[in-house]
């Protein structure tokens, strides 16, 4: 019994080990770009520091899935790596995408669009995050 509590904390300690760096690993990897500004306008840089994506938009975020925030006229919506718009802006706020999902402010409620830039689950709730393993942290109320 003693050897089976032993080898199930082996396993256990693997396991969880093993989970972190690939994950760790898999974040290194799909951060290529990272937001700059330059000459008042936000573009992104690659690892390197070469700008990749010049200064033209209001407000950038980090990529994430393939996709990053960033704002025209006010508005956010998702560029793709090469700076086109693949969402257009339209949204009062968003955030990264994650388990394909990003929480976006539309009229002083959050939802979830997903890559398309269809809504997921509606703008309802006064605060959101974005998804980890299955879940999403919101806020309803003053609560």
């Amino acid at each position: 019994m003693r050897n089976r509590g032993i080898l199930f904390f082996i396993c256990l300690a693997v396991l969880v080990t093993s989970y972190g760096y690939g994950e760790q690993e898999e974040t290194k990897q799909s951060i290529t770009l990272s937001p700059i500004k330059q000459t008042g306008k936000w573009g992104y840089i690659d690892k390197s520091g070469n700008i990749v994506i010049n200064g033209q938009f209001g407000g950038a975020l980090s990529f994430s899935e393939g996709l990053a925030p960033a704002s025209t006229g006010g508005k956010w919506g998702y560029i793709d790596k090469t700076g086109k718009y693949v969402i257009d802006p339209q949204f009062d706020l968003a955030y990264g995408f994650s388990e394909g999902f990003a929480p976006v402010k539309i009229g002083g409620k959050w939802g979830y669009i997903d890559k398309t830039g269809k809504y997921v689950i509606d703008p309802q709730f006064d605060l959101a995050y974005g998804f980890s393993e299955g879940f999403a942290p919101v806020k309803i109320g003053d609560n």
